[in-house]
């Protein structure tokens, strides 16, 4: 699942692990992974825009949750 605010902000939910892959908009995207069960957020850096992205693989087949927000 993804809710997205094009050229923003993306939020996506992986229900049961696995990857996900989205068209960007253009521009730099910060990037950060949330463990719903642990409340833990990890950093990935940024991404460039303008680019279809794939998430890494998260660690298991829980529930994950990414956040890309454009760099200003």
């Amino acid at each position: 699942l993804c809710l997205a605010k094009p050229g923003e902000r993306y939020v996506i939910y992986l229900r049961q692990g696995g990857t996900a892959s989205l068209q960007l908009s253009s521009g730099e995207y910060s990037v950060d992974r949330f463990n719903p069960r642990t409340g833990e957020t990890r950093q990935f850096g940024s991404v460039p825009g303008g680019v279809s992205w794939t998430t890494p693989a998260v660690p298991d087949t829980e529930n994950w949750v990414w956040f890309l927000a454009r760099r200003e």
